[in-house]
């Protein structure tokens, strides 16, 4: 078993590693995030199985973790594009994190849970452009920050944002995240929105 103290150890290195990244980058605050509820989850899990509670509450928390273990992971390969943190220093987290979920012993989760979890995110950072992928993904999520920001958008709107990128793009774009459950379409043809759900 973990103990206690190892998972807050490794909750305060990734809060000293991501102190270097821009005061407003929602990366930084993401990470944090994801390692708050691993250790929150972590505690819980130990607490649960001392009171030997109900197998589904353990399991659920085993799950949760293991999303979250995801999520950081996918934050921190994004953080590793960047110059704001030793590349080292964000591998050993990712190890560390890694080493973590042994204690949980949880099937992996599917991967568009995991695509999920990223989308809901908003992450502002730079792309190499052969990184077509990556590329994508950051774009839905700069998507979801400008819903966050205007409430509703349609495909026009959002062109002066993506110059370089096609309304059929876009359009791409918008039905991913409506399959994946984070945007509704509201309206029909030339009167179609978009809104947060």
């Amino acid at each position: 078993m973990v103990d206690n103290t190892r998972v807050i150890k490794l909750t305060l290195a990734l809060y000293k590693i991501t102190e270097g990244f821009p005061e407003k980058e929602p990366l930084k605050y993401h990470l944090r995030e994801q390692a708050n509820l691993i250790l929150e989850n972590y505690i819980l899990k130990q607490k649960k199985e001392l009171l030997q509670e109900e197998k589904k509450q353990v399991a659920s928390l085993r799950e949760k973790t293991f999303l979250s273990v995801e999520c950081l992971q996918g934050f921190l390969e994004v953080a590793k594009k960047q110059a704001w943190a030793n590349q080292n220093y964000l591998g050993v987290i990712s190890q560390e994190y890694n080493n973590l979920l042994s204690f949980f012993k949880a099937e992996p989760l599917k991967k568009t849970e995991i695509k999920k979890c990223l989308e809901k995110a908003s992450v502002n950072h730079s792309v190499e452009p052969n990184h077509k992928a990556l590329k994508d993904k950051v774009r839905c999520l700069k998507i979801v920050d400008l819903l966050k920001q205007k409430k509703s958008a349609q495909i026009k709107d959002l062109k002066e944002s993506f110059p370089d990128v096609t309304k059929r793009t876009l359009r791409r774009d918008f039905e991913f995240l409506a399959k994946e459950g984070i945007v509704k379409r509201v309206g029909d043809k030339n009167e179609t929105e978009y809104v947060l759900r």
